[in-house]
């Protein structure tokens, strides 16, 4: 029993673990546990507990980056181990089973490491260990030197770039492999993992030398940056390199529009902002560029993992910057702008505390109402007031374009309508005079089947505009109660019926009797005005059959119907929404 004492205390001592009598048995060695040391190339340790309670140490040193498999065979009785780090603490856990081996693909832990067995109910075990880290494949890189290709002989292989760099040394690695979903892993002298800057989930490009990753040495030293692939199934190769590159070029940004212009000067550079806030805040956030390059971007928030912002300004110089509009969280969040490539640009920043929006109250009987927004951001808010059950037609116009530069969204604003109790089921767009073809609808809803808003609940509904650029503007509204729709009946003998409509948003509906297996042609023209509207035809059962335009040519032959009954043409005038027009229904020869 003496040599296995000293082989406890021995095994516990290299571990830093105490063997004073006060520590608990979970912590060390007893006198009478079994004790062994594994190598990592797979050789068989053998493990035999005589009595009851007894346990079984096995000891290993273990390499953050390795591909290292443990397999336990058991022999007489059951057992389950424990796998535990220096400190005691647990790394895992598994039971004695030859057909669940433990693979960790890679180790993402350097130092010695401890399994601790114990038998089924204390009874005694024996059971065969081994503990197999698969070799890497090796090479040398430097920063900015020739690019090195490694290949694995065996699938399970790893490959291993060493890397000696000095203390604040920041490099771009750049990596090209054939294996699907290869992964990368910087791990410094110590053994420990070395996290990417502002990055996750970074992993090694299959098509063309992807950027892999930035990195900086807290110490000087060799490096080591590992590869694994996503699976296993064959061998597989790439090629890495090092690229040296300065600092993030860096500013702590105000929250009152002041530009901050920081500008990258060496390959890989990058651009990293702050902006602090004391409470969860409205922010809009602008990013324009100097260069065309494209270039990507990033919002990391204080509670959340960043998400890309596209990329700054699109478009390039004269184009509309890229913009963040939304609330950011109290607390630190990085603005994180990397350039293409070996790409060098100047970036403008600009982040706006958004005041509360501007509200005022529609009136429901065409009343403009004209609200100014002053930052960026910022909303216009107007609340109708309604009865319940009423449909209600809104126009909105926004002021002359203001900023200098070309928009590329198709609508300048957002219009939300929000009904009482929160929903949220209606949404529209507002547009300003220039905004061709758009100036000629001015209503916030103007699809074919809808030119109106339900306000089937009784109480407040908000309209909610918000511009989709950095743009302030003033915003015009006005609304009208839609009276009932205009009802005629066309006789289906060329007769013409007209109708006329006298508040935007209000529609005709003509009804004409329509035989089964005939066909009809139907035609409108507006009386007095240039205007157009559009007709739908609709059969007695609802179902949808043509649609024609309201103008001297407007016209349409219908197939032969499938149905008698009467049909319906459902009128509505373009632009304000109110005009003559004059149908006709002609049995069609």
């Amino acid at each position: 029993m003496r040599l296995t004492r000293i082989r406890a205390i021995t095994a516990a001592a290299a571990l830093g673990l105490s063997v004073a009598p006060m520590v608990p048995a979970s912590a060390a060695s007893a006198a009478d546990d079994v004790v062994e040391w594994a190598t990592t190339d797979g050789e068989p340790v053998k493990i035999t507990t005589t009595s009851a309670g007894q346990r079984a140490h096995v000891f290993f040193t273990g390499s953050a980056g390795r591909h290292l498999t443990i397999s336990c065979e058991p022999g007489t009785g059951a057992s389950s181990y424990v796998i535990q780090r220096a400190d005691g603490s647990e790394f895992t856990n598994s039971k004695c089973d030859a057909g669940k081996p433990l693979d960790f693909d890679p180790l993402r832990e350097s130092g010695r490491l401890r399994m601790l067995f114990t038998g089924e109910n204390g009874q005694p075990f024996s059971a065969t260990v081994k503990v197999l880290m698969v070799e890497d494949v090796t090479g040398t890189i430097t920063p900015g030197g020739a690019p090195l290709s490694l290949a694995a002989a065996k699938p399970e292989q790893n490959l291993s770039f060493a890397l000696p760099l000095r203390a604040g040394q920041r490099v771009q690695m750049m990596c090209q492999s054939n294996a699907s979903l290869a992964w990368v892993m910087m791990i410094d002298p110590r053994g420990k993992i070395v996290e990417e800057d502002f990055e996750s989930f970074t992993n090694c490009g299959s098509s063309y030398p992807d950027e892999a990753g930035i990195y900086t040495a807290t110490e000087a030293g060799t490096y080591r940056y590992v590869l694994y692939p996503g699976t296993r199934r064959r061998t597989y190769n790439a090629t890495v390199s090092a690229v040296s590159t300065l600092p993030d070029a860096t500013a702590e940004l105000a929250t009152d529009g002041t530009p901050v212009t920081l500008a990258t000067t060496a390959p890989y550079q990058r651009v990293k902002a702050t902006v602090t806030l004391k409470a969860d805040t409205r922010v809009y956030i602008t990013c324009e560029k100097k260069g065309d390059e494209h270039t990507l971007a990033w919002l990391y928030r204080p509670r959340y993992h960043g998400y890309t912002l596209r990329s700054c300004q699109d478009g390039g110089p004269g184009g509309e910057p890229t913009f963040i509009n939304g609330t950011l969280e109290a607390g630190t969040s990085t603005i994180l702008i990397d350039p293409t490539d070996e790409g060098t640009d100047e970036f403008t920043l600009r982040v706006h505390t958004v005041p509360a929006p501007v509200a005022a109250e529609l009136p429901l009987d065409g009343t403009p109402v004209t609200l100014e927004t002053t930052t960026p951001g910022q909303l216009a808010q107007l609340t109708v007031k309604a009865e319940g059950g009423e449909r209600v037609w809104i126009g909105c116009r926004l002021g002359p374009r203001r900023a200098p530069k070309p928009w590329t969204n198709s609508d300048r604003a957002h219009v939300g309508f929000t009904h009482p109790g929160g929903q949220f089921p209606d949404q529209g767009a507002c547009n300003a005079p220039e905004d061709s073809p758009y100036s000629d609808h001015p209503s916030v809803f103007n699809s074919y089947k809808r030119y109106t808003a339900p306000m089937t609940k009784a109480g407040t509904h908000t309209l909610t505009v918000s511009m989709n650029s950095a743009e302030t503007n003033t915003m015009t509204l006005w609304a009208y109660k839609v009276p009932a729709n205009v009802e005629a009946t066309a006789a289906a003998d060329g007769t013409p019926v007209t109708v006329e409509t006298t508040v935007p948003g209000q529609q005709a509906h003509v009804r004409f009797p329509g035989v089964s297996g005939s066909r009809y042609t139907l035609s409108c023209d507006v009386t007095g005005s240039s205007r157009t509207g559009r007709v739908e035809v609709t059969s007695p059962s609802g179902k949808y059959l043509n649609l024609m335009y309201c103008r001297p040519d407007g016209k349409v032959v219908t197939d032969p119907l499938k149905e008698s009954g009467d049909f319906r043409l459902e009128f509505v005038f373009d632009k304000d929404g109110t005009g003559k027009a004059d149908l006709k229904v002609t049995p069609a020869s």
